[in-house]
């Protein structure tokens, strides 16, 4: 049996979903104790709780209203120090998109306040008055006037797919059909544009500008991307044509980016969706697999789905597995080359942990899956004492660091998207689980003594 059909037989053999709805998703192995049951697990899960809604309310929101959120011009100014001293003024497209994305989410799903919906849709018509023509993707940087300080690009499909998100979330909330309009529109032409033999990411990034560029190149970012769109689009809406993009990419991450001689993801396919027979082939990026498998999770409890659930989950699972730092602990970034069992030991980033755990968050209130458990308390007890700056007198979680997770006292960038939206999946999810009942593992996911 090779590592596909394995990780299908695991995939099919685990019980996963009822059919309830997807916020009273049940399985099989419960407790029949109630919510309050003074467990351990119980008691952590609650100080976890109120610990990350402190980090959402007393430490990501006050120092973004303070220093991040341009309230002259609208948008975000993300080029920040630590203590808030503004290194630069100029805008990027992408943060535009994530960071409307988050306060709609925001507003949406976690605190009805009007004024996280009003920076979000600042933030959108910043935004859309630079809009590029249908070939062309938006700009990459930007004045704090809104000004392009490049021509539209040929190549950052990535920074379209941001700001679509970011419209479709604001528009769920404003109840604008128009947002929605737009943003279902700039995801169709992303595709488009992909879908172009000729389109090329100079995605060469990842291996080095001696890296042969692969014209029309299929990634693993650009799939995870679509899916996240398609998400906030089909939130309480059906639409034939957006979930056949979901499902298409869906299909090309565990079809085709599968490399069967390893059992992993690799990034970057042929436009054919053939691997290159090139170094890419080496090329597995853990994190951003294992962000991409939560948001096919999501997928399949909105679908109700038990089979891509299960499937999804393996992936996860081996995974998590491979892109482990065995010495010093998190979740690597990259695998530059399998074989050679080459990773880049020289950095990590908060996003690469937190997406991953956002995937394990998932399983553990979902699932009886002993492993998701295990994995959670084990991440989750790295992530809180290594990432949170306040052990530094300092705001927020760090960003990008060495491998140890090293403080440096400076940055230049306050991140938008990957730290809150950890919170507030995390909560969600968190609240759902303190009104459940208590699942067979809580007290291994939540062990006492973890850090809380």
């Amino acid at each position: 049996m090779n590592r596909r059909d394995f990780i299908q037989a695991t995939a099919g053999s685990v019980a996963l979903l009822s059919t309830a709805g997807p916020s009273a998703v049940t399985a099989r192995g419960q407790s029949a104790r109630p919510a309050d049951a003074a467990s351990s697990g119980q008691q952590v899960l609650d100080a976890r709780r109120h610990r990350y809604r402190r980090y959402l309310t007393e430490d990501f929101l006050p120092f973004h209203y303070a220093h991040v959120v341009d309230a002259e011009y609208g948008g975000f100014m993300c080029t920040i120090d630590r203590d808030g001293t503004r290194v630069a003024d100029t805008k990027r497209a992408w943060y535009e998109g994530r960071g409307a994305w988050t306060f709609a989410f925001l507003h949406n799903h976690i605190d009805p306040d009007p004024r996280h919906l009003e920076t979000a849709r600042r933030s959108v018509e910043f935004i859309l008055r630079s809009r590029p023509d249908e070939d062309h993707f938006w700009s990459p940087g930007l004045s704090r006037q809104g000004e392009p300080l490049n021509e539209p690009s040929k190549r950052d499909l990535y920074g379209d797919c941001f700001i679509a998100a970011g419209i479709a979330e604001t528009g769920r909330g404003l109840g604008d059909e128009r947002y929605l309009k737009i943003a279902r529109e700039l995801l169709l032409k992303s595709v488009r544009l992909y879908d172009d033999p000729n389109f090329c990411p100079d995605d060469r990034s990842w291996l080095g500008e001696d890296a042969p560029p692969i014209t029309g190149m299929r990634t693993l970012s650009a799939w995870m991307l679509f899916l996240w769109v398609g998400l906030a689009l089909l939130e309480g809406d059906d639409d034939a044509e957006v979930e056949g993009i979901v499902d298409r990419s869906i299909d090309a991450l565990f079809d085709h980016h599968l490399n069967d001689d390893f059992g992993l993801i690799n990034e970057v396919v042929a436009h054919d969706l053939q691997h290159t027979g090139t170094p890419y082939d080496q090329f597995v990026p853990p994190a951003t697999v294992n962000e991409t498998m939560w948001m096919i999770m999501l997928h399949a409890v909105r679908r109700q789905d038990q089979k891509l659930l299960g499937r999804a989950a393996a992936h996860l699972q081996r995974h998590l597995e491979f892109g482990w730092d065995q010495a010093y602990d998190g979740v690597y970034m990259n695998c530059f080359h399998v074989d050679e069992n080459r990773f880049d030991h020289n950095r990590k980033g908060l996003w690469a942990q937190v997406e991953s755990l956002n995937a394990l968050q998932l399983l553990i209130e979902q699932t009886d899956l002993r492993w998701a458990h295990e994995w959670y308390a084990k991440l989750s007890g790295y992530v809180l004492e290594k990432w949170p700056a306040e052990q530094y007198g300092a705001p927020l979680w760090l960003d990008y660091t060495d491998r140890k997770v090293t403080f440096e006292p400076h940055w230049t960038r306050a991140d938008v998207l990957h730290y809150p939206r950890h919170l507030m999946f995390s909560l969600m999810s968190m609240d759902r689980m303190a009104q459940a009942p208590v699942r067979q593992h809580r007290d291994l996911a939540y062990p006492t003594g973890d850090f809380q």
